[in-house]
């Protein structure tokens, strides 16, 4: 069964839309100015009328405030604000979708699942229906169900992704990523799988999680915090080791931090120090804006869809250099 953009859009301004397809919305949200096909069957007024709608909605959730000081006679700094009152809070709000695929899949999942592919320069967060969150990394794929049924939460993906599992001993959440499968019930880790490479490549940052190939989960390992666990393929084993402190993986970690009438170049200043990245800017505006923000217990990636949110700007990234580029 295909989910249909346009119908669900038409659904939606009649107020006929499930929960569930409200949910699919949701999460398509931001998506939709890159995603313009979905629209062309709706007036400018319908369209606007949908983003009105949704946003307002969504931001009634998240208890956010934003300050926008704007003198048209001195014209001074634009002071931001950003006041997250609940941890994790701004999941409510910063859904980001990329491009979505509907499609009927095999015995292994639900009969329905969702297909996403981030095509895009920048991480996608993707919030599952027990609650877990995945955060795809550019260039990357992941398929998963509606909703989880039976005894185990099964999803799969090809690239790279990090994933916050919801704890759940009943139902342990499984990800085949090529020819490893892993296994936890309730954690935080990465997984790095592209396709042509000989190697997949599990981090954890917190919690356990079981490594193994399909037919031999005996034979499996379990990795520790701030451990990783290679799968050589032309090999057929797994290399353990530690997890290099200077890696990627520090972005994964959750810090607190609060600024208070702040330039952004400041906040971006501390940021590379904090989680070992290189964030620059393309326009000299964005660094003279003032931020007044309370970060508490994120991750960079989710204080990076903070600042799209509250400076009006996207973020690129490209190997190693994160880019904060103005809205046009």
């Amino acid at each position: 069964m295909s989910i249909n953009l346009r119908e669900l859009l038409h659904k939606y301004l009649k107020g006929e839309c499930s929960q569930e397809e409200e949910f699919i919305l949701f999460n398509w949200y931001d998506s939709f100015e890159r995603d313009a096909d979905a629209f062309d069957s709706l007036s400018e007024s319908q369209a606007r009328e949908i983003k009105e709608r949704m946003f307002s909605r969504i931001k009634a959730n998240a208890n956010l405030e934003q300050i926008h000081n704007e003198d048209s006679l001195a014209k001074p700094p634009i002071a931001r604000t950003l006041w997250y009152r609940v941890s994790g809070v701004a999941a409510l709000l910063l859904m980001v979708f990329a491009l979505f695929y509907y499609k009927r899949v095999g015995s292994n999942m639900p009969s329905e699942s969702i297909t996403v592919n981030n095509l895009s320069r920048c991480i996608h967060k993707i919030v599952l229906a027990d609650g877990s969150i995945v955060w795809l990394s550019p260039q990357s794929k992941i398929r998963y169900p509606g909703s989880f049924e039976g005894e185990s939460r099964m999803v799969s993906m090809e690239g790279e992704a990090f994933f916050e599992i919801t704890r759940d001993p009943e139902m342990p959440f499984i990800i085949n990523s090529g020819n490893v499968i892993t296994k936890v019930l309730g954690t935080s880790f990465r997984i790095k799988s592209f396709h042509g490479t000989n190697s997949t490549e599990v981090s954890v940052l917190t919690g356990n999680v079981s490594v193994s190939i399909p037919g031999k989960e005996d034979d499996g390992v379990m990795i520790l915090p701030s451990h990783k666990v290679t799968y050589l393929r032309d090999k057929q084993l797994f290399e353990k080791g530690l997890e290099d402190k200077s890696s990627s993986m520090r972005i994964w970690e959750k810090i607190t931090m609060s600024f208070e009438n702040t330039f952004v170049s400041e906040v971006i200043k501390q940021l590379n120090k904090k989680f070992g990245v290189n964030i620059t800017v393309n326009n000299p505006q964005i660094a003279e804006y003032v931020l007044n923000a309370d970060f508490t217990n994120q991750s960079l990636p989710a204080i990076l869809q903070m600042l799209e949110k509250s400076l009006n700007v996207t973020y690129t990234i490209n190997e190693e250099t994160i880019t904060l580029n103005k809205k046009i």
